[in-house]
């Protein structure tokens, strides 16, 4: 623990001599580093600051991800999506479908980061439609998405997400004024 020690000056009425006395006291502020955690202090808590603290614990990290997703804070969303993961696989062990599920859940947060994409990527190894259509989306490779999303329409003909992905695909190619659209 790193302590700072500093000097105050009190100044104190004296009863004796109806005349102020100054005293020197010291003080010490202590600051805490990360690897302190471990730790403990003496300090006396407050009661009900445990009971919000137990109940703040014992909400799962994946229902704070998906809400703070839901309300677009995608840092701490994917700050307890990480945890959540981290969990997962102390507790679970290594079931390779639940993680799958887990990291393009992952992979969904990171849509806005083309480095965070590259690299969950690399550890989702299912390789579904929906995988490659945000891997390509998010790296900006719209041809690659185009033939995706054709391959959703061979599929699949009546799914709108299918002709909006296409539509956004052509818009971004710059390609409005070869084809028409009609859904």
């Amino acid at each position: 623990m790193f302590l700072k020690v500093r000097q105050r000056i009190i100044v104190e009425p004296d009863s004796t001599n109806n005349t102020a006395s100054a005293k020197s006291t010291t003080h010490r502020s202590s600051y805490t580093t990360v690897n302190e955690s471990s730790q403990t202090t003496s300090r006396v808590q407050d009661p009900t600051l445990g009971i919000v603290q137990t109940h703040l614990t014992s909400i799962s990290h994946d229902v704070i991800a998906m809400e703070s997703f839901r309300c677009k804070a995608y840092a701490r969303s994917l700050l307890h999506h990480e945890q959540y993961i981290r969990e997962s696989k102390n507790q679970r062990g290594s079931n390779e479908q639940v993680l799958q599920a887990m990291y393009e859940k992952h992979q969904e947060i990171r849509m806005e980061e083309p480095d965070g994409m590259i690299g969950i990527s690399g550890l989702i190894t299912s390789g579904t439609l929906n995988h490659n259509l945000l891997q390509c989306e998010s790296a900006g490779r719209w041809s690659e998405e185009l033939t995706y999303y054709e391959l959703g329409l061979e599929k699949n003909p009546y799914h709108p997400d299918n002709y909006t992905g296409l539509y956004k695909c052509h818009e971004n190619l710059g390609q409005f004024s070869r084809h028409c659209f009609c859904v």
